[in-house]
C-alpha cells in the first residue's frame, strides 16, 4: 500500500492557512486532537479521509503519497 506523505499534508495545510481544528471540522471530528493524530501518524488515515484531505488542500489525491512508498 502506498505511504501517505504526512509532512506534505502538514506543509500544504499550513500554506493554505488552515488550522488543525479546521481540518478536524472538515473530516467530521469534534476536536483537533483527532486530526493531529492523523497528521502525526499515530492514527491511520482511511481512504475516504485522504480523498477529502486532498480536496480540501486543492491537490490531486496522488500528490499526497510518497513516490515509491510501500506501506502506511
Amino acid at each position: 500500500m502506498p505511504k501517505v506523505d504526512l509532512e506534505k499534508i502538514k506543509r500544504l495545510r499550513l500554506e493554505k492557512g488552515l488550522t488543525q481544528k479546521k481540518m478536524a471540522d472538515y473530516l467530521g471530528y469534534e476536536s483537533d486532537v483527532s486530526y493531529m493524530r492523523l497528521e502525526k501518524g499515530a492514527r491511520q488515515i482511511r481512504a475516504d479521509q485522504i480523498a477529502l484531505i486532498a480536496e480540501v488542500l486543492g491537490v490531486p489525491l496522488e500528490d499526497l503519497f510518497i513516490e515509491g512508498g510501500n506501506d502506511q
